[in-house]
């Protein structure tokens, strides 16, 4: 169980998750936050221990009747085959913010 997850501090869904079911439960505060969601991976890179995936998010959120798309970056990094951490890189948290209708810190 070790892995690691951290999320932007500016948004409602930010922080730093570790082990497996912490990080879990910050999926599901990611997914529970927008009311559409979609991911089209564009890219995928790789090297010894790390594999970045570049994709297209598109997000929607009903409350807010706001929706954005843009790109989006997920580091993931390895130890013996296993992801150890996991790291978003949001191209727009500010837009995102306001999507999901918070401002940013």
């Amino acid at each position: 169980d070790k892995i690691t997850m951290e999320q932007p501090k500016s948004l409602p869904f930010g922080g730093l998750f570790h082990g497996k079911d912490a990080v879990l439960k910050g999926l599901d505060l990611v997914q529970g936050i927008w009311s559409k969601s979609s991911f089209k991976l564009e890219r995928l890179t790789f090297g010894e221990n790390l594999l970045m995936a570049y994709c297209h998010m598109v997000i929607a959120s009903d409350r807010t009747g706001i929706s954005y798309g843009g790109p989006f970056v997920e580091l993931l990094r390895l130890e013996e085959r296993k992801v150890v951490e996991l790291r978003p890189f949001y191209f727009d948290t500010g837009r995102i913010a306001d999507v999901i209708g918070v401002d940013e810190a």
